[in-house]
């Protein structure tokens, strides 16, 4: 059945357009070229229509828009916008295209697609898991399961764009985190959601950069794995950062060496290795017997337990093998790790109490209270960090004329720009010893 389609016409319920019993019926237009027509269905629905042929000769029909969908113009009536529309389509099908074709097979695309959460979970374990230590994958995970998956976990990966990572990247930095508990949270919040302490500290910048580059990380490796074509992430810069460098002068590590000696624990032990060596907590955590060449004063750590992932040879220091063999000896023989943690065949997790109270008894913590079930609790916060240890050390090497280059071979650096943090204190030794050679020569010549 053929008319000429207007909108009074179409928008009437009788004559031709009355829906049939069941099923749909097609009325082509006479003035829309072919293949145009508006289809009725048994319900009541109107919608224009376009019927073609493909470059392969197969028929198609595809909807080129409902009669309610279409807006309503005094200027331009509704049939008049569907052939606008007809006339692009068929356009497009003079080139060669097939609209029906290309909605399915974006249909099929967007059901294939894999989300956010999908992407984290096979980075995690194709990647994380493989390749990084064990501090790296601890804040991977930490960083996918409390930041990424409860923001994007359902998101399609094409629909995430790179103002949606911007956006996390600066909410992140605005975070604060509690002392006395250590969890995060919104920067708007006059206390500690968890325990209630209003004592805080802006920490949430280093953790948006860190969190920045999981992402670019992600999906990186999802374009490598063809889940995705494009990197959100891609171009945000990460937040200026100020580099921590805290470092003991000789009387706070001596008062450090008093409390640990009087502290008298295996976890003491840990930490007077950690002011010794200048190495890794988690390393020294991690640390097992048989890594060590006691003969020869070696530590062989391995790739799985080093931060770079490459497998390093440290000597060690006369008073590091004297605490290294006090610890062996008094450890279980069968025992593979130096310090053994609360589950069997696991090494030790943390060390925060005992340094809290080490810290405690070296007068280099600070009292504070927070609000307790029966009245304020008292609580200490350390003044200095266990990383600072490695940092005192290096600094200690730096001030006595020994080359960065050396530094950073003992402080497992791959890269020279990580130790030249230390470069003004080797100025400072330099310019000390040129210091001393001016005042020989000046004695001499005067």
């Amino acid at each position: 059945m053929k008319r000429n389609l207007t909108d009074k016409l179409v928008g009437s319920e009788s004559g031709v357009m009355r829906p049939p019993a069941k099923g749909n019926k097609i009325i082509w237009d006479e003035n829309g070229g072919a293949g145009f027509g508006v289809r009725i269905a048994a319900g009541g629905t109107i919608a224009f229509v376009l019927e073609y042929r493909n470059k392969l000769g197969v028929s198609r029909r595809i909807t080129v828009a409902g009669w309610d969908e279409l807006p309503k113009d005094e200027k331009k009536g509704k049939v008049e916008r569907a052939r606008e529309m007809a006339r692009g389509l068929r356009a497009e099908i003079d080139k060669g295209g097939d609209p029906v074709q290309a909605e399915k097979d974006e249909i099929a695309k967007a059901k294939g697609e894999k989300n956010v959460k999908e992407l984290c979970e096979e980075y995690m374990k194709r990647h994380v898991m493989l390749r990084n230590g064990p501090d790296q994958k601890k804040n991977a995970r930490r960083m996918v399961d409390t930041m990424i998956i409860p923001r994007w976990g359902d998101r399609k990966l094409s629909t995430l764009k790179k103002c949606d990572v911007i956006d996390l990247h600066n909410e992140t930095r605005a975070k604060h985190r509690c002392t006395a508990c250590r969890a995060f949270y919104a920067a708007e919040l006059a206390a500690c959601p968890k325990c209630k302490s209003t004592e805080r500290e802006p920490a949430g910048l280093y953790s948006a950069n860190q969190l920045l580059t999981v992402i670019k990380a992600m999906f990186n490796h999802g374009i490598e794995w063809g889940w995705c074509a494009t990197n959100p992430a891609e171009g945000i810069k990460r937040h200026p950062e100020d580099k921590r460098q805290t470092w003991l002068d000789e009387t706070k590590l001596a008062a450090l060496d008093r409390a640990i000696t009087q502290y008298g624990k295996d976890s003491g032990e840990l930490i007077r290795l950690l002011l010794l060596s200048g190495s890794r907590r988690g390393e020294w955590m991690r640390a097992q017997k048989k890594n060590f060449d006691l003969v020869h004063a070696i530590w062989m750590k391995p790739s799985d337990s080093v931060k770079a992932g490459v497998q390093e040879h440290v000597p060690l220091n006369a008073a590091t093998m004297v605490v290294l063999r006090r610890v062996i000896a008094s450890t279980k023989k069968e025992e593979p790790y130096l310090f053994p943690g609360a589950s069997k065949g696991k090494p030790r997790a943390t060390v925060r109490r005992p340094w809290i109270q080490i810290l405690k008894l070296a007068g280099l913590a600070q009292e504070y209270t927070v609000a307790g079930k029966r009245g304020p609790l008292t609580r200490w916060r350390p003044t200095i960090r266990l990383h600072d240890l490695r940092h005192s050390y290096a600094s200690w090497l730096a001030d006595n004329g020994e080359p960065l280059r050396k530094i950073g071979q003992l402080l497992g650096h791959r890269r020279p720009e990580t130790t030249s943090r230390y470069a003004h204190i080797a100025d400072r030794s330099l310019r000390n010893t040129t210091n001393r050679f001016g005042e020989m020569i000046s004695k001499a010549v005067q």
